[in-house]
This record gives structure tokens, sequence and C-alpha cells, in this order.
């Protein structure tokens, strides 16, 4: 897997260079060799630093230089192949209908192929990062005769995916912080990927989520993958900070009527291969007449195993970069930011996630809060 996502970044990357000097070059030697140096810098050297360093901000720096190229290389590359697409297409058309007569053509130079390419980059940059930054709150309704009529209207603020790590900014977390105080929750979730990182910033970090604050006091927590990578003393030693209590394969009964339970993410028993469903969690039976919730990080289904009235998870992030969010599809067919029932009944909720990996953008992927309100139903 390293190997190919390697060979599939360098070719990505000799792609836009080959189209780039098509375009502007010209056909002089030596202004496309500097643009091949510059591709290959970009591609080659941040990574080489950052694997001979130490964790740090410059470090952290160099990482974030590292996923914004790459996310640039990954947009300028479907630009160059759209447009190299509708070349195709209007060559074809033009073979099609030359016999009958002369066709306006429309093809694109490679002139006009490189403008509209970094015209689209500059656009989708632009976008990324305001629509990153444009957190919501997302209101959904649950109603359940689980529900005590008494309770009146139960609210769960679930925020996942947080990675505090390179991606992250303390404004980030302080407007994420803030918007969750907002929801007047009565109980928070976190589905997840909170951390992605091991220096003193991340630990500040840590301690602002640690300023959540909610009605009942119980802050409950899952790992995601992320979490275990960064090893799970780390995870567990950052969920301490953060005020965040850990569920590992365990549940807890909330005033006599809300069961949550939490599973492991299958990375403890190692990096899950690519449509693998192998998952070590083992349900146990929630408490009778319980509103029971399923705090997990990915959405798995348990097909055979008890059933849960709520299921509540992360991880992908919605594709977080168009058009990722069609490969995320195909792993996990369940549509993110929709509230879907499953065979048996269980209420299933895919966030799209609060914080980034990665490259700082968001694309046709908007990061919420989800407020999940509780209500009796007789």
């Amino acid at each position: 897997m390293f190997w190919f996502f390697t060979l599939a970044v360098v070719a990505m990357n000799v792609y836009d260079w080959w189209r780039l000097s098509r375009a502007f070059a010209g056909g002089h030697t030596f202004w496309s060799v500097t643009m091949l140096l510059v591709v290959l810098g970009f591609t080659v050297a941040p990574g080489l630093l950052m694997g001979a360093m130490r964790p740090g901000d410059l470090r952290n720096w160099l990482i974030q230089c590292c996923w914004v190229w790459l996310a640039i290389s990954f947009m300028m590359a479907c630009a160059f192949l759209v447009t190299d697409l509708w070349n195709l297409a209007e060559n074809l058309l033009y073979i099609a209908r030359h016999p009958s007569g002369t066709v306006l053509r429309l093809q694109m130079s490679p002139l006009c192929q490189g403008i509209v390419a970094l015209a689209y980059v500059v656009l989708a940059v632009i976008w990324g990062l305001c629509e990153a930054q444009a957190i919501r709150i997302k209101q959904i309704v649950v109603e359940s005769p689980k529900v005590p009529a008494k309770v009146g209207d139960y609210r769960i603020a679930l925020v996942t995916d947080l990675h505090l790590g390179p991606a992250s900014n303390f404004a980030r977390i302080r407007k994420t912080v803030r918007m969750v105080n907002e929801c007047q929750a009565d109980l928070v979730l976190s589905g997840g990927d909170l951390i992605d990182g091991f220096g003193e910033r991340e630990r500040r970090m840590a301690e602002d989520i640690r300023t959540i604050h909610c009605r009942s006091g119980r802050k409950l927590a899952v790992e995601g993958n992320h979490d275990v990578y960064s090893g799970i003393d780390h995870s567990r030693e950052m969920h301490r900070l953060a005020d965040l209590e850990l569920l590992e394969e365990t549940g807890t009964l909330l005033d006599g009527w809300l069961y949550v339970h939490g599973v492991l993410d299958p990375a403890h028993g190692g990096p899950p291969m690519p449509g693998q469903a192998r998952h070590p969690s083992v349900l146990p039976v929630p408490p009778e007449g319980s509103f029971a919730i399923l705090l997990e990080h990915r959405p798995n289904q348990f097909p055979g195993q008890p059933v849960y009235d709520l299921s509540l998870s992360g991880h992908t992030h919605g594709g977080q970069i168009f058009p990722f969010n069609f490969l995320v599809k195909l792993q996990y067919p369940l549509k993110v930011g929709v509230l879907h029932r499953l065979d048996g009944g269980t209420l299933l909720y895919n966030s799209p996630g609060t914080g980034l990996w990665g490259p700082p953008f968001r694309i046709m992927a908007r990061p919420e809060i989800t407020l999940i309100i509780l209500r009796n139903k007789e």
C-alpha cells in the first residue's frame, strides 16, 4: 500500500509537470526543467526533512507543507484530466460528424488548459479554506418511548475527528469549544480521532477541550484509528487531559434510562486492510428498557448482535475533499450526515466530522457539531 501510494503521488506530480510545461514552458528546455525541479522539490524535500526531525512546531509546519502540496497537486491533476477528457470527447465528436460537414471546433489549447487548471486550484483552495472554518451545529431529533416524558428534550452534543495535530489551530479549537457550549447539552460525546500529534501544542489544545461543559458533567469518548496510531498510553493521557472519559468495550448507564456503550476501533488489532469487516467488539445486551447508544469511531454494522437504538460514528470526514466522497462510499456506502434506519431498527448517524486531517481544506464536506435531541414518543 505504501509503495502504491508513493507511485501514485509521483505519477500525479509528473502528470502536472508535463501539462504545466506544455502550457507555459513553450517548448523551452530551461523552463521545463525548472518546473520539474520545483515539482520534485515540493514532492520530496519536505518529507525527507521532517523524517529527520523531532516533533515540534517546525516539523508540524513541514507536515502541513506536504499535505497542502499533495492537495494542490491532486486538484490540479483532476482539472487537467477533465480538460483532457473534454478534448478527447470533442475529437470523437468531430470525427463522427466531420464527413457531413464542418463543425465548430471547441478544442482547448495547452495554454488554455493550464489557465483553467490554475484557476480551478485557486478557487478550490479559497473554497476549501472557507468551508473548513464554517463549522455548523446540525440538529437531529430522535423520538422514542424509551425516553422518559419527564426528561423533556435531552440534548447530546457529538464532536468527532478533531485531530489535534499539525492541521489544527487554536482559533478553530476554541471556536469548536464555544459552539459546543452554546448547545447547552446534557451530555457530550466524542467519536474518536481526538489526537494526531505529540507536542506541547497538542497538550494545550487538549486543555482547551477540557473547558467544554454540559449539564450532566459527563463527557464520554471512544478512540479512533489515529488515536491508536499515536500510541494507546499517549491517547489515554490526552483524553484525561481533555477531561474525556474513555469507553473501551465498556458502557455506562446515565440517570437510570440512557445507556452509552463504546467500542474499540479495529486499529487496536492492527491496521485493517481496505474492505475488511473485522471488528473486535462483542456487544453486550443493553439494560432492559434503556435507550441504548452505541458510540464507535467507524460506521460499522453488527449483524446478529443486540440491537441498539442509536449508533453514532465519524471517521470518514465525508471525504473531506471532493471527489474523495465518492471513494469513501466504496467502503462505507451509507450516506454521511443522514440518519439511517438499519435492519433490526437501529438508527445510525455518521458525522462528517468536526476537525481536519491532512490538508486544511474541506470541499463539499462541511464540518459539524451534531446536536442530537432525544424526545419522548408515546
